[in-house]
C-alpha cells in the first residue's frame, strides 16, 4: 500500500516556521521553565523540609513507643518481685492469725490480739490483690505499647477466623 500526504501551504504564512520565528514561538516557554525564579527550588526544599519532618515525628513516635516498652517490662518485673515479697509477707501474717489463735484457745492472749493480727494478715492480702491488679494493668499497657489495640468487633472477628479457615480447608479438598 502507498500512502501520500502533502499539506498546501500558503506562501505568506511560510515564514512563520522559519528559524527566527520559530525561536518566538519556543523560546518564551522555554525561558519560563528554566527561569521560573527559584520556584521548582523551592518546591523541591519543601518537599525535602515536609519529609525530613515527617522521618522525625516517626522516629518520635518510635522512640516514645520502645520507652513505653520498656517502662512497663520494668514495672512488670518490680511487681514480680514485690508480689514475691508481699505473698511471703501475707503467708507470715497468715501463720501469725494461726498463733494468736493458739494462743487465745490457750487462755494466754485476748482476743483482741487474735483480731489484730486477722486485720494484718487481711491487709497483706489485700496488698497481694492489689500488686496483682497492678501486674494486669501493666501488662495491659505493655500490650497497648507493643501495637495492641482491639475492639470486641476485632476480637469477635479473631475468634471466627479459625472457623472460616477450617471452612476453606474443606471446601478445597473436595
Amino acid at each position: 500500500m502507498l500512502s501520500l500526504q502533502g499539506d498546501v501551504q500558503s506562501a505568506a504564512y511560510a515564514g512563520l516556521v522559519s528559524a527566527p520565528n520559530l525561536f518566538w514561538a519556543v523560546g518564551p516557554q522555554l525561558v519560563q521553565y528554566v527561569f521560573d525564579g527559584g520556584y521548582r527550588r523551592a518546591q523541591l526544599d519543601s518537599a525535602k523540609a515536609a519529609t525530613e519532618e515527617a522521618r522525625e515525628r516517626y522516629r518520635g513516635v518510635v522512640l516514645s513507643a520502645f520507652q513505653q516498652v520498656e517502662d512497663n517490662l520494668a514495672l512488670l518485673s518490680y511487681l514480680r518481685t514485690a508480689l514475691s515479697e508481699q505473698r511471703d509477707a501475707a503467708n507470715a501474717a497468715q501463720y501469725s492469725v494461726e498463733l494468736a489463735l493458739r494462743q487465745y484457745r490457750q487462755g494466754t492472749v485476748g482476743y483482741l490480739d487474735v483480731v489484730q493480727a486477722q486485720t494484718v494478715a487481711l491487709e497483706a492480702q489485700r496488698s497481694v490483690l492489689d500488686i496483682q491488679t497492678r501486674q494486669l494493668s501493666a501488662n495491659v499497657q505493655l500490650l497497648h505499647a507493643l501495637g495492641g489495640g482491639w475492639s470486641s468487633d476485632e476480637l469477635a472477628q479473631a475468634a471466627a477466623a479459625p472457623a472460616l479457615v477450617a471452612t476453606a480447608k474443606e471446601r478445597s479438598a473436595n
